[in-house]
């Protein structure tokens, strides 16, 4: 009877720490995806901002929008953002 117990408070403490374990992976993944879906966003919008600067009349909100962009993409490309 006293092995049981002890087996089964084993695989009561197993069953919690691998719980936990999993919820703690889920969550980094869901972060990580969210941080690749801000950085997309960011170079994207990069994109269309110096695609609007290439012309030579580029007009002082396409410029301003284009300034913001390129300091949201630095902060993007850190490693550590």
């Amino acid at each position: 009877m006293n092995g049981g117990l002890i087996a089964s408070v084993y695989t009561l403490a197993v069953s919690v720490i691998v719980a936990a374990v999993s919820y703690w992976f889920t969550k980094t993944e869901d972060q990580d995806a969210d941080l690749r879906k801000l950085r997309f966003d960011f170079y994207r919008e990069f994109v269309v901002a110096f695609a609007q600067m290439t012309d030579e009349h580029a007009t002082e909100v396409e410029r301003i929008r284009f300034n913001t962009a390129t300091n949201a993409m630095y902060l993007a490309g850190t490693p550590r953002f």
